[in-house]
Formats: C-alpha cells, sequence, structure tokens
C-alpha cells in the first residue's frame, strides 16, 4: 500500500509486545511441536462467525482511524453501503498502536476482538490486514493467526518489495517458514495475498511459496498511480501494448490476470478509492467481467462517497474461483 510506518526504536516496542505476550516462549514450543494447535486455540476466545452467502461483499481497506475515521463514522457508511471493513491490525512485529494515535487504534488482541464484535454487530463484514516484513516470520505467523483467533474472518497480507526498510526484506524460506507457523495454528484461515501486480514487482517478493498456503490474490490494480511513462516503458517491454490512454482500469486488469492466473487462486482485485467515479464503473464492469466478482477500495479516508453509492448499484458476485494451491 502507499503508506507505510516506521518507528526510531523499534527494537524496544518489539521487546515490549513480546514480553506482554510471552510470545518467544509459546512460539518456540510451536516450531518445536511441543505444543498441540489446541492449546493456542485456548489462549483466545472462539469468536466464531457465521459467514452466510449474503455477507460475501466488495470491502473497504482501513489504515489508521486516525486518517481515515473513528469507528463510529466509519460502521454506518459501510453498513449502508453493504460493504465490509479490511482494517490494519499491525505492520511487521508491531500493532497499529504504535503508528495510529486514535483511542481505538489495535493494541493487541483484545482490541482486535472489540472492534470485531462492534462492526459485526452493526452488520460490517470485520477482516484485517497487515504488512509483511519477513525478518521474523515465525512472529509475524502467530501475530497473523492471533487476529484470526480474536475475530477476523480472514487475513490480507500486503506483500510488496522492499523500499529501503519497508514492507518485505525477507527470503523465500521466511515465506515457507511463515506458512508452516502459520497453516499449524489456523489451518482452516481464510488468507490472501496482496501484492503489486505489476510483473516486475511479483517477480520481486516470493509469491510462488506464499501462494502454496493462501487461498485467494487481492492485488493491488491502481491504474491512476501506475499511470506513469516509468510503468507504461516497463510494461511495453514485456509486450503489452498501451494506448493513447495510458494506463487505464482495463489494461490495469489485463496485465493482474496475466501475471497472477499462473498461480491458480481467485483474484479480488482492490481499486484507488480517488480515482474519478466512471474509471470505477469501467473496472468493476471489467473485473465481474473478468470473473473478479468481489473488489475492495483503497481506501475509506481518500474514496469519495460516490464509490460507495457505485458498489451498491453493483454488489458483488460469484467469481470464476480457480482451484486453491494448498491441498
Amino acid at each position: 500500500m502507499p503508506e507505510t510506518q516506521s518507528t526510531p526504536d523499534q527494537s524496544i516496542r518489539r521487546e515490549r509486545l513480546r514480553r506482554a505476550v510471552g510470545r518467544r516462549a509459546f512460539l518456540a514450543s510451536i516450531v518445536r511441536g511441543t505444543l498441540g494447535v489446541g492449546f493456542a486455540y485456548s489462549l483466545a476466545p472462539k469468536l466464531t462467525i457465521v459467514t452466510p452467502p449474503e455477507a460475501q461483499r466488495h470491502l473497504a481497506w482501513v489504515w489508521q482511524f486516525s486518517e481515515d475515521g473513528a469507528p463510529d463514522t466509519l460502521r454506518p457508511v459501510l453498513s449502508a453501503n453493504r460493504l465490509g471493513i479490511v482494517l490494519k491490525t499491525h505492520d511487521g512485529t508491531d500493532w497499529m498502536a504504535d503508528f495510529d494515535d486514535s483511542e481505538a487504534a489495535v493494541s493487541g488482541p483484545a482490541q482486535i476482538a472489540r472492534l470485531s464484535r462492534y462492526f459485526e454487530a452493526g452488520g460490517v463484514p470485520f477482516h484485517a490486514w497487515c504488512v509483511l516484513r519477513g525478518l521474523e516470520p515465525e512472529t509475524e505467523a502467530l501475530m497473523a493467526a492471533q487476529v484470526i483467533d480474536w475475530g477476523a474472518r480472514s487475513i490480507f497480507l500486503d506483500l510488496e518489495p522492499s523500499d529501503g526498510g519497508h514492507y518485505w526484506d525477507g527470503t523465500p524460506g521466511a515465506a515457507r517458514a511463515f506458512g508452516r507457523v502459520f497453516r499449524k495454528l489456523q489451518p482452516r484461515a481464510h488468507l490472501a495475498i496482496a501484492p503489486d501486480p505489476r510483473p516486475w514487482q511479483v517477480e520481486a517478493v516470493p509469491l510462488t511459496e506464499f501462494a502454496a498456503f493462501s487461498d485467494e490474490l487481492a492485488p493491488q490494480t491502481y491504474w491512476e498511480i501506475f499511470d506513469s511513462q516509468d510503468t507504461i516503458d516497463l510494461l511495453t517491454e514485456r509486450g503489452l501494448a498501451i494506448g493513447d490512454d495510458g494506463v487505464t482500469p482495463e489494461l490495469t486488469l489485463r496485465f493482474t490476470q496475466q501475471s497472477l492466473a499462473p498461480f491458480g487462486l481467485p483474484i479480488r482485485p482492490i481499486g484507488e478509492g480517488a480515482a474519478s467515479i466512471d474509471s470505477w464503473r469501467r473496472f468493476v464492469h471489467r473485473a465481474q467481467r473478468l470473473g473478479m466478482g468481489n473488489v475492495s477500495v483503497w481506501r475509506f479516508g481518500t474514496s469519495s462517497p460516490d464509490v460507495w453509492r457505485l458498489l451498491k448499484e453493483m454488489p458483488a458476485r460469484p467469481g470464476n474461483d480457480q482451484p486453491s494451491l494448498r491441498s
């Protein structure tokens, strides 16, 4: 995603977090196999959420409450337009309260449970997302598993190449380690990967390793952000014909499908909320024509109310889901 977080003293915050949750000792036991999955589940309340077909909706992403709005501002808008929320819970191994000064910011599992109950009670399906760093993959996997345990219907992993300290700095082995721990704790949880779908960005992250234990791809299909000369030149080098209109919603979805179809997972594209409503209508129409029945919006605080109305008028449809690579 365009916005990232940093902190001048990551080590102190991480140590504080580990002491509070007892993560290191717990995680070491999981990795050694001395604790069963059942014990892991006993650490959190069983927040079983039934997901009827009508709850499969378009989604709106939320970065920080201090930027996108307080929960009591978000919920009525999302509910009125039959949208779900994808809330950022953590970045690497730090909960969002380290970056977001809102009182509602996620400070740990208990706050996730409160927020999940609040949004679900208002008719808004609650999902979560985080940025992956890959430097402590087992710890990141444990945190993602906790997010599911404490109330999220699914979790989306923002997987982008490092840009100097943000995003993915790990190895393919770190991706496999994340998958081993996450799936030991959450064998049935719905997990989606959110990559930048431009071909050279896909090649720069271990997407093959992540796809092996994931259920869905949620590419960041930002046609206006991608409409730059550098991107046009690189797409042209890859054999894509760029017309006079530059990078359009249709072109973005075309190269997204070409880049991601080989992974064999359903695709739920993320559109940019700040784009024009005409381009949004074209985006949703073409996505659904391609079998991408659900879309989502980055992000609540930068989106026009017209986008919410459009998504209500063009509700999610069943997609042409491809079989998962995960057995």
